[in-house]
């Protein structure tokens, strides 16, 4: 096993104990999230979480969170060797980036109703 195999499943255990001890981060449920649609990947069935589309987890978080949701992301995209896992945390890093360019939540609620910022 290489160092990276060994600190992503680290971190996919680290995300399994918070969600246990019910202190989830949102990178948890999306990793969670993963590995349910992973049929190749087993999950403890004693977690409790709900499974939603993935871009769900960012409707509920302030900037500051979804700033420190997208380093998480990064930290999955830099351990992360199956491509359609990949795939998934470039989505989400994208996604994220989008999310965190929004400045407020005002200007957020213009561009998903107006589909373009309220200045312009």
């Amino acid at each position: 096993m290489c160092v990276h195999q060994f600190h992503l499943q680290q971190a996919k255990k680290r995300a399994e104990i918070r969600i246990q001890e019910n202190r989830a981060k949102p990178v948890d449920i999306l990793a969670i999230n993963l590995r349910l649609a992973d049929e190749s990947e087993s999950v403890d069935e004693s977690l409790e979480i709900d499974v939603d589309e993935p871009y769900t987890i960012f409707e509920n978080l302030t900037i500051q969170e979804v700033e420190e949701l997208h380093q998480d992301i990064q930290k999955y995209l830099s351990l992360e060797k199956n491509a359609a896992n990949l795939d998934f945390w470039r989505v989400c890093h994208l996604y994220s980036n989008h999310i965190a360019s929004i400045p407020t939540r005002l200007d957020a609620i213009y561009y998903i109703v107006l589909g373009h910022d309220c200045c312009v």
